[in-house]
């Protein structure tokens, strides 16, 4: 019993809710100075008055829609250009923390060193004593040879 009554109301709403979606058709009236409007021009009923308006304001959403297309893109066009400098800012940023952790610990270290040994002297006495010796012997065989003519 249920399924026919479901059925009959069915039936009758697709059968007259479509009637009342009829709507006017557009009138345009053309009107003349000197009748109820006081200048020349076209006067629209409702329908056509929402037919202009919504086309000019489609045409209004088709620039927005675009200006706003055109102002996304070229915002993401800086997002992207922005990100990649900070990320060669953060990779440069951390190849200079390394140069420099490298360069203070040598520097830490060459310090060490000479602090360990401040007043050994043994690599210049034997540089020394290197050179005092091929001298002395370069001045030994001079005299040798300088006697032996």
């Amino acid at each position: 019993m249920m399924k026919k009554i479901c059925a009959t109301l069915l039936i009758f709403s697709l059968i007259w809710l479509p009637s009342t979606a009829l709507a006017e058709t557009p009138k345009v009236a053309e009107i003349k100075q000197g009748q109820k409007a006081p200048y020349n021009g076209i006067l629209y009923n409702y329908q056509a008055n929402a037919v202009l308006l919504a086309s000019k304001e489609k045409g209004q959403l088709e620039c927005s829609l675009q200006l706003n297309h055109s102002l996304a893109k070229e915002k993401a066009k800086c997002d992207m250009l922005t990100s990649t400098v900070k990320a060669s800012l953060e990779a440069t940023e951390k190849k200079y923390d390394a140069i420099l952790k490298i360069k203070n610990e040598e520097m830490e270290r060459l310090h060490k060193l000479v602090m360990d040994k401040p007043n050994d002297y043994s690599n210049w006495w034997f540089a020394g004593g290197f050179l005092g010796g091929v001298a002395l012997s370069m001045g030994i065989f001079y005299a040798a040879v300088q006697t032996a003519k």
